[in-house]
Order: structure tokens, then sequence, then C-alpha cells
């Protein structure tokens, strides 16, 4: 995308390598739990345990083999970001510390180890679902049980996990993919070098004020706030890339909400929106790299039919919720952009 430039990444794809494999194993993960509990009589837990298929976005250029062990860590991330979203979704203070405990240890985990993309904001993002799916009605929670809500993120990133190992089972693709590489090797250690140090301060400061500015407006708020100006500051230590990523995240969520309005109108249901649900997964990894715009068209629908499913919230509230939420996290990924240029500015000038 940087490359491009601004103009240039609006209307033309990036490069990028074979990813629809990736997309299907994705897809899969999310919408196999919907349709199972479909079938089972309650499609609002299968949208709960699909935040486990998050799992499967993680660690893609790794071999399969390798990410039999890495993949389990990742998938035990969300779980505990899960029930911390559910232990602190008492009150919009409780659920504010909750996210910025997720967040900054998503944060320093994931930038240090190089972890790579989707980074932190997936981790805050289940964190915050989860405190508002589990969060009392008087807040504007849905009330339901965390521990359910829990096993059931753990369930889903388990199947998420199987479905990306479960090729391995053909010997010529074990044998195409090769032995496993030691943890100690993909994984070295935590290593804060200048930039790593740069983006994980963007970051940090990013987080406390955009789930500030989140638990002034209400619980529901905070962690899509969050969300959004982490993805846009998760993308490199320069200038240019987060500012190219913000005009993405606006624009293709301003288009994303359209989306979800005529998703809501409608109204998948059961088997269907499982389908919807995988079908749309699947086209977003394949496109994620090459368009990030195009790509939240379809992220946003996804992120609000599951995040909104058990609360029943008119979708015309949650889309202007969303919008509001995207330009506010837009505006703190601006506005630590510029501190961040200006403290660098100044130091340079102090040494000259």
């Amino acid at each position: 995308m940087d490359d491009r430039g601004l103009g240039r990444s609006l209307v033309s794809f990036a490069p990028s390598a074979r990813r629809w494999p990736m997309g299907v194993q994705a897809g899969l993960a999310m919408a196999i739990p919907v349709i199972v509990f479909t079938l089972l009589g309650n499609t609002g837990l299968g949208l709960q345990a699909s935040m486990g298929a998050f799992t499967a976005l993680y660690c893609a250029s790794l071999s399969r083999t390798d990410r039999i062990r890495v993949l389990p860590l990742v998938g035990g991330g969300f779980v505990a970001s899960a029930a911390v979203g559910a232990l602190s979704s008492s009150s919009p203070l409780s659920l504010a510390v909750g996210l910025i405990v997720v967040g900054l240890a998503a944060i320093i985990l994931t930038q240090g180890f190089r972890l790579g993309p989707p980074g932190p904001m997936m981790f805050t993002l289940v964190a915050g679902a989860a405190g508002v799916i589990t969060g009392p009605p008087a807040f504007g929670g849905a009330g339901l049980d965390g521990v359910t809500l829990v096993l059931l993120v753990a369930g889903g990133s388990a199947l998420a996990y199987l479905l990306v190992i479960a090729p391995l089972a053909v010997p010529s693709v074990a044998r195409r993919h090769g032995p496993a590489t030691p943890l100690r090797t993909l994984f070295p250690g935590l290593r804060f070098d200048t930039p790593t140090r740069v983006v994980i301060g963007r970051m940090s400061a990013a987080l406390v004020l955009s789930v500030g500015v989140g638990a002034l407006l209400g619980a529901h708020h905070g962690y899509w706030i969050t969300a959004s100006a982490l993805a846009i500051l998760s993308v490199g230590h320069s200038l240019r890339a987060p500012v190219i990523r913000g005009v993405h995240r606006v624009v293709g969520t301003l288009v994303g909400c359209l989306a979800f309005l005529l998703l809501a109108l409608w109204s998948p249901a059961g088997v269907i929106l499982g389908l919807v649900l995988g079908l749309m997964q699947l086209v977003i990894e394949i496109v994620v790299p090459r368009h990030y715009a195009l790509a939240l068209v379809l992220i946003t629908p996804l992120a609000l039919t599951i995040g909104t499913a058990a609360a029943n919230i008119d979708p015309v509230d949650v889309v202007g919720e969303r919008i509001l939420d995207t330009l506010l996290g837009a505006a703190i990924a601006a506005l630590v952009l510029v501190a961040s240029w200006l403290i660098r500015r100044r130091a340079t000038d102090a040494v000259g």
C-alpha cells in the first residue's frame, strides 16, 4: 500500500501471494459454528463461537507445520481476551480497565514477537465484544453468561486450529510443508528495537485515549474506537503508511456500514447467515493485503453482525455509532501520529 501512494492505493490493487487456501480455512472456521449451532437450535451461540475463528487469521506466512505450535498460543490469547472482557463487563469503567489490560498485553506481545497481521486489534475487538455481550442491560449489554461465552470462543478457536492443520493428514501436504521449525527460531524472544518501540508507544497512547473516550460515550463504543485506532497505527513507524491506512479505514467502514444495513434488510438467518459470514470471511482474507478499504467493506458488516446479534440493537443506531467510533478512532490515531512526529522532531533538533 505504501509504495502506491494514497490515490493509487484507493483505485488499484497491490500485489499479493496466493491466499485462497487461507481464505477457505478462515471462511469455514467462521461458518461452521453458526451452522452447527443453528442446527442445534441456537444461532446466537454459533455467532459467539465464531469469534474464535480469528485464530485462523494469524501467522499465515508460516508453514502449516510451524503453525501447529504457534496457533494454540494465539487461540489462548483470544480465550483470555474474552475472559477478561466478560469478567470486566459489570460497568463501563471496569470494561475500560479490561480493554486497556488486554490491549497493552496484545500490543507488547504481537509487536515484540513480530506476530504479524492482523496484530493486536483483534484481541481488543474480542474483549470488547465479550464485555458488551455479557454486560448488564443497564449499561447497554446483552446480559449473557460469561462462562458460556468463553467456552464458545475456546471451541471456535479449536475448530479454526483443526481446520488449519487438517491438510497435514495428507502425506504429500505434510512433505511439502516440511519439518517444524523450533519455536525459539520462529520467535527468539521479545525484541524492542527503535521502530518497534515507536509503534508500541503510539498504539499504547492511542489505546488509553480511545478507551477513555469510549468510556465517556458508553461501553459499547470503546472497543470499536480502540480497534480503529490500533488498526491504523499497526502498519509501521513511518507517518505515510498509517495515514494511508487511516483513509482506507474511514472510507471502507463508511461503505461497510451501508453494506451492513443492506444485510440487515435482507436478514439472513440460521444456516444462510452462517454461509454468508463464511463467504465474507473468505473474500476478506483474499482481498485484505491487496486493498484494505475494500476488505473493510466486508469486515464491517461481519464484525457488526457478530457483535450486535445478541444485543438486539436497531441496525440504523448501530451504523450511526460505528461511523462516529471510526471517525473518533481515526482522529485519535492522527493526534498520536502528530504528537509522535513533534516529539521525535524536537529530540532530533536537540541532538543537532
